[in-house]
């Protein structure tokens, strides 16, 4: 889940289907790269999105380049 406090973000978001990974999963980083073919969402303060383990997203996208992006991001265990 990540939730926005102030700024705007965008964030690209692609199922993970039949997807190859660009770059191998790296267990100390917790991340894997794939091609960057994607929808992107807008998340403005007080939204949040939630993200499951078969979604790829590309989080980190500002909006504004001059406006700073301050967010909670929590791995919620199910």
């Amino acid at each position: 889940m990540q939730y926005i406090i102030s700024g705007e973000e965008l964030i690209g978001v692609r199922p993970l289907i039949e997807q190859t990974p660009c770059k191998e999963y790296d267990a100390e980083n917790d991340y894997a790269l794939y091609d960057d073919t994607c929808s992107f969402i807008k998340i403005h303060p007080g939204q949040f999105a939630v993200l499951f383990p078969q979604d790829l997203h590309k989080p980190g996208i500002k909006v504004n380049s001059s406006t700073k992006v301050k967010k909670v991001v929590m791995k919620i265990r199910y």
